[in-house]
């Protein structure tokens, strides 16, 4: 994703208004950056967090994910895979211990997920909306993510699509009682088989 960071391959890879966007979120995190608003949010991880990556891996889930999933369980897979890319780069041997570290560490995933996702849903890079539910009484899910469309045609022409969506290449791991299958990283990552789920088999 070193490519990313460059603006100029950005915008040759992508169309100029997409690319525009994009790089109108990465200013706007850079500006939360310089003003301590994601040092307040984030007192143990602000310093890895100014990264267009984690916008990329954001705008990927959304687009995979917002028509088959509620926010709450978008939210929960953005910051899973954010705190994983961190992790990946930390001293420390298991994401758990990772967590851990951190204060308010049961719902760390939450609040990464949500701050990324919303600002992908303001102006002038809102190639998302979060609604509130009309069923919300009865299903206790009290918004979903859609698509602006807006950009429809934008995003249409610009499909990132996010790897855990893709056919798998190699033999999964093994799900049991005391282990996690699936994807090869999930040995680490500990992700339910049943997405926003807590069990670890069927």
């Amino acid at each position: 994703m070193e490519q990313l960071n460059d603006e100029k391959k950005l915008i040759n890879k992508y169309s100029h208004r997409f690319s525009k966007i994009l790089l109108e979120a990465n200013i706007t995190l850079n500006s939360l950056q310089e003003n301590n608003v994601i040092k307040k949010k984030f007192p143990l991880l602000y310093k890895d967090l100014n990264s267009i990556d984690f916008i990329f891996i954001t705008y990927s889930l959304c687009i995979s994910y917002s028509n088959r999933l509620s926010y709450t369980t978008i939210v929960e897979l953005v910051g899973n895979n954010i705190l994983y890319r961190l992790f990946k780069k930390s001293d420390c041997s298991t994401l758990t211990d990772f967590k851990n570290q951190m204060r308010e560490s049961n719902i760390i995933s939450y609040k990464l997920g949500d701050f990324f996702i919303t600002l992908l849903t303001q102006f002038p890079h809102d190639l998302f909306e979060r609604n509130l539910s009309p069923s919300s009484y009865y299903t206790k899910e009290v918004a979903t993510l859609n698509i602006n469309s807006e950009y429809l045609e934008d995003i249409k022409n610009n499909i990132i699509v996010h790897p855990y969506t893709l056919p798998m290449i190699c033999k999964p791991n093994i799900w049991s009682e005391d282990s996690y299958g699936g994807f090869l990283d999930n040995i680490n990552k500990e992700v339910s088989i049943i997405t926003g789920g807590n069990k670890k088999c069927l």
